[in-house]
């Protein structure tokens, strides 16, 4: 199904907040709920990060004063939309980020991994079982560390293992980050067109699964657009304050994407316009019967 690319910019980011604010029911273990938390470092970073993308070419130290102590992967999450159809520009971006906040060569092979999946998660071409084949192919190109993970999880998929073995397969990567970027890409490989299914098998993954719950979140997001994510979720996070934020990053982020819209402008809100005669105010709304007769409603 072909969604508008504004619908999957907000839901990837929609996606990603909706993915941190998840939380199990103390009560009711087998429901899940949007609680009331405080975003992690990255999310913070991406806010600032994006407004500094709106206003112009970044700078050294532009990536300085938004460097994250965690959370890498979701601050670059601006730069990876905005730059979704030039890999090369998108690699150079994520590389200068690396570079400024002094990343390891294995923190940033995450940053250039997670950059593949979500823009391979955009395209309408990419269905299924191919985001981890392309994602593989591009891997083994840029000889990425990556490689024999993404061939770990894409046998895993093969082999419909199940969570607790992928998770117990998958946790051991040295790094954190690492291990909540693999467990996010499984779930999403898994049900790549369940949202619910998706984010709430990252949530229950153990280990840093509020991470990984928060990149299921994004990547099944963009995938899926806004209109995939449940509407109870989707109602419940656009009508929160804290939430607010995200949804105009990512409006904003395809103004500046698409070149046409101006992102310094606040969105205008939504208003439906019908052509003279065709909708009319209830009191004079007229119903035409088959004998021609007409009954007006009050």
């Amino acid at each position: 199904m072909q969604y508008s690319l504004l619908s999957q910019f907000q839901g990837g980011f929609l996606g990603c907040a909706i993915g941190q604010l998840l939380a199990i029911d103390r009560h009711h273990p087998h429901r899940l709920i949007l609680a009331e938390k405080s975003w992690c470092e990255g999310s913070l970073a991406s806010l600032e990060l994006s407004e500094r993308l709106i206003r112009g070419r970044l700078q050294p130290e532009d990536w300085l004063g938004c460097r994250p102590r965690q959370g890498q992967v979701l601050a670059v999450l601006p730069i990876i939309f905005s730059d979704l159809d030039d890999p090369q520009q998108l690699r150079s971006r994520l590389q200068e980020a690396a570079s400024a906040w002094q990343l390891s060569p294995e923190s940033a092979a995450n940053l250039f991994v997670w950059g593949d999946a979500i823009s391979l998660a955009l395209s309408e071409t990419v269905v299924f079982g191919q985001l981890l084949e392309s994602l593989l192919e591009r891997s083994r190109q840029t000889q990425s560390p990556w490689v024999e993970t993404i061939a770990q999880i894409s046998q895993l998929v093969g082999e419909g293992a199940g969570l607790s073995q992928a998770t117990a397969q998958l946790s051991r990567q040295r790094q954190n980050n690492f291990a909540a970027i693999a467990i996010a890409l499984y779930c999403f490989a898994t049900t790549p067109q369940d949202f619910r299914l998706c984010v709430s098998r990252a949530l229950r993954s153990g280990g840093n699964s509020q991470l990984a719950a928060a990149l299921a979140g994004a990547i099944a997001g963009a995938h899926n657009s806004l209109n995939g994510i449940p509407i109870a979720w989707r109602l419940q996070a656009i009508a929160s304050e804290q939430t607010q934020p995200f949804l105009q990053q990512a409006e904003r982020l395809f103004s500046l994407w698409s070149g046409v819209y101006q992102p310094h402008r606040q969105p205008a809100p939504c208003q439906a316009i019908a052509a003279a005669g065709t909708l009319q105010p209830r009191p004079s709304l007229k119903i035409v019967s088959q004998n021609s007769s007409a009954q007006t409603f009050p």
